[in-house]
């Protein structure tokens, strides 16, 4: 995502060091994009395009074969080495964001994910890692606070360290995907705004360019990018990336288009699915309490009959999965009968004579 770049084009200058203060620093020469934006670029590919994500990081190492890559990583995209090592390396984790944006339900966001780690990162480590960062940005996404999201990574049992303890130590690389986010949650904790998440990064020093890299998104979720964020990306990147970023955002938009065309479609779905194993006693007491009388089982199969012949088809493409189906009937019908009026006038509509 852009915040992903964002971050990378901030931390890069300060690679294996850290920041002199948290204040955000101004950007020179030397802020360039590493392999953190270009293997973000090869996710994306691979998820729009239907590319093998081993072949779409081959093709990206080969357009960009300086951006700093790991030793092994480039041995493997370059060829020398026949198989990606078992790696429990943090780059597992900088590449992974735009998952989040292109799935439609957490668990297709996490076999997605998985299957992209484990194409070259296949230890534990860095597997577990992504999970929980993708769970993050997920909650992130669906409207997540910061403290929201610190409270998640405390249920998960993740650590959080002083941004200065670590600057104090001289900013060591912690390479291991798990401490890298370490790393980005505690950064997050001391954090309240897009420029503050990445001028900590950047004092907490280590892998500073894929801490702000894993970090940039959650800025980017949590607070929103600014016209300035956004030139500080056109103006340091290329045409290459800015096209394969400008599709990620148009395919994003139109997936959550799509989402919101019939907003009665979760109800029904659940309403629809729930049908088989449905409680038809709490289902028709449901009915009965929105008309204020006991409905004979005819109308409720008449009601049935209608929502099945009218949206069924349509909303087989939602991925809705609520076992709560009374409350989900409940609520939609308190919204049919605010709309038409009455049971009867949703049951029997006027026909609109020409």
């Amino acid at each position: 995502m852009l915040g992903c770049v964002l971050g990378d084009l901030y931390g890069s200058k300060f690679e294996g060091g850290s920041s002199a203060t948290r204040a955000l620093p101004g950007l020179t020469e030397a802020n360039t994009f590493t392999d953190d934006t270009v293997c973000t670029m090869a996710v994306i590919d691979h998820l729009l395009h239907d590319l093998p994500i081993r072949e779409a990081f081959k093709q990206w190492v080969s357009v960009y074969p300086n951006a700093g890559y790991g030793r092994a990583f480039s041995s493997w995209a370059r060829g020398i080495l026949p198989e990606p090592v078992s790696s429990w390396g943090n780059g597992a984790l900088m590449r992974i964001s735009p998952v989040v944006l292109l799935s439609s339900t957490l668990e297709g966001a996490f076999e997605t994910a998985d299957a992209i780690t484990s194409s070259t990162h296949s230890h534990p480590i860095a597997r577990l890692a992504v999970r929980n960062y993708i769970e993050l940005l997920w909650r992130a996404l669906e409207g997540a606070t910061r403290d929201d999201l610190l409270a998640l990574w405390a249920r998960k049992g993740g650590n959080i360290h002083t941004v200065e303890s670590m600057h104090a130590t001289g900013s060591p690389m912690r390479l291991r995907a798990d401490e890298t986010l370490e790393d980005v949650m505690s950064c997050l904790a001391e954090s309240t705004s897009v420029d503050e998440l990445l001028a900590n990064c950047l004092y907490h020093g280590g892998d500073s360019d894929t801490i702000a890299a894993v970090a940039g998104p959650f800025a980017e979720l949590l607070w929103g990018l600014e016209a300035r964020h956004l030139s500080v990306i056109t103006d340091n990147t290329d045409e290459r990336v800015m096209a394969m970023l400008e599709a990620l955002y148009t395919v994003a938009r139109e997936r959550s288009e799509a989402d919101v065309e019939e907003p009665r479609a979760k109800e029904l779905r659940a309403f629809i699915d729930g049908l088989e194993n449905a409680d038809w006693d709490a289902l028709h007491d449901n009915l009965a309490q929105l008309v204020d009388v006991p409905l004979p089982n005819a109308l409720l199969t008449q009601v049935i009959h209608k929502l099945s012949q009218e949206q069924l088809e349509s909303v087989k493409r939602w991925g809705f999965d609520d076992t709560e189906v009374s409350d989900r009937l409940h609520l939609f019908f308190q919204n049919e009968l605010k709309r038409f009026g009455s049971l009867d006038a949703w049951l029997n509509p006027p026909v609109a004579t020409p």
